[in-house]
């Protein structure tokens, strides 16, 4: 009996593999034919939604990529198939990638508080959220504002990066300062109609 189960066991495995390698021949041909909604539908019957991805991206439909994304019912899966794609998406569709994004980091962020025991789970699927955006600095610097926010007791390379945002920030409004002032004062020394002028332009320095 042991050995008749194992034998259509991996009878059953054999099949599902030729199954799903002629399924993934026959929408590489009808890819190369250019016949993509063909391919397409291949895909969608044979549950390959990376496959599904693939296409859609290829033929630049992003939208719809995303909503492929969006409709998946499995966490884990959903996840994966944003660190494969997301910031190819996101480089076309920012606003509406980013929000899908920043939903399934407030879901992590709950499971987090309510399943402590999971928590570095949880932890884990944040940081590969946040590694799609390791091209986008503005939405990556958005999405850690949101997981301070809601997550007060998270990791303290968070704080660390957002400190460091700042800093920048700081010393750029600090050149763009010094530059102004620069370019004022010079204009005062050798614009003889500003020489009646200089008490304005002074206090419009105070004022920049």
């Amino acid at each position: 009996f042991f050995f008749s189960s194992r034998r259509r066991h991996t009878r059953s495995s054999l099949v599902s593999w030729a199954r799903r390698c002629v399924q993934e021949t026959a929408i590489e041909v009808c890819k190369e034919s250019k016949q993509t909604d063909c391919a397409l539908l291949l895909a969608v019957k044979s549950g390959n939604v990376d496959q599904q991805l693939r296409i859609l991206l290829e033929a630049s439909n992003y939208n719809t990529a995303l909503a492929t994304i969006d409709e998946i019912s499995d966490f884990d899966t959903k996840i994966g198939c944003l660190r494969r794609f997301g910031p190819q998406i996101l480089k076309n569709l920012p606003e509406k990638g980013y929000t899908i994004i920043e939903t399934l980091g407030g879901e992590l962020i709950t499971k987090k508080t309510k399943d402590p025991k999971n928590a570095a789970r949880y932890s884990q699927q944040f940081k590969w959220l946040k590694e799609i955006f390791v091209d986008e600095t503005a939405l990556n610097r958005r999405f850690l504002d949101f997981q301070v926010e809601k997550d007060p007791n998270c990791e303290k390379e968070v704080f660390h990066s957002l400190i460091e945002w700042h800093l920048q920030d700081y010393y750029k409004a600090h050149e763009i300062f010094e530059k102004r002032q620069e370019e004022l004062k010079e204009k005062l020394t050798t614009d003889p109609v500003l020489e009646n002028k200089k008490t304005t332009l002074l206090l419009s320095l105070i004022h920049i």
